[in-house]
């Protein structure tokens, strides 16, 4: 699955997007920004305060992409900063979801 969502993020090589999950993506393609705190070290703290939200609208991302129940709390909490996300594509069972600009 990773390494699907790794080709749909080769597609998209002008895009930032945001994973969880994004060892064998990011190994892939080098527009993925990890959001588990793992490797970025402002992810982390936002992790850590409940507030991802505030570092996915802080970096801009395009795109958000995991397994549903990993991508959609990223969803709400970049809502709460006033980013809004549809679903736009998929890669077997990772979703992804398009930022949607006013």
């Amino acid at each position: 699955e990773m390494y699907q969502a790794g080709l749909w993020a080769e597609r998209h090589p002008n895009s930032l997007i945001g994973m969880e999950q994004s060892g064998t993506t990011a190994f892939m393609s080098d527009n993925i920004v990890n959001l588990d705190g793992k490797v970025d070290f402002e992810a982390l703290k936002a992790k850590q305060h409940g507030d991802i939200g505030s570092y996915i609208v802080a970096r801009d991302l395009e795109y958000l992409a995991d397994w549903s129940e990993l991508v959609e709390p990223m969803v709400e909490s970049a809502a709460k900063h006033g980013a809004r996300y549809e679903p736009a594509d998929s890669a077997m069972n990772v979703i992804i979801y398009k930022r949607i600009r006013k």
